[in-house]
């Protein structure tokens, strides 16, 4: 299951690199990588381990850092697409623990 998880993550990024790269290009090395949306140029994934996630993005021009405005959470859902003037958006959804509540 893993292995074909990876696969699909790597064709996924292997479509979403510019014309020009390689191939054999890495979009982020040694990352634990989850939750991967990709459009145009830009890449948005979730990585760590559950409690302690971090919401990271690629720049089209290759620079990787955490998405500005987030913090750790527990998860993260991730969703890229455009709004009503063609702009790039992302969306997530965050649970940190304990926001889930049982109804008695």
């Amino acid at each position: 299951m893993r292995r074909c998880l990876l696969a699909v993550l790597a064709a996924v990024c292997a479509l979403a690199l510019p014309a020009a790269a390689s191939a054999d290009s890495v979009v982020v090395s040694g990352a634990k990588v989850e939750n991967m949306a990709v459009l145009d140029d830009t890449i948005v994934w979730v990585t760590g381990n559950r409690g302690s996630q971090q919401l990271m993005r690629r720049m089209p021009d290759g620079t990787i850092g955490q998405v500005p405005g987030t913090s750790t959470a527990s998860t993260y859902k991730v969703d890229l697409g455009r709004d009503a003037d063609n702009d790039l958006v992302l969306t997530y959804l965050v649970v940190q623990i304990g926001d889930l509540h049982r109804l008695p």
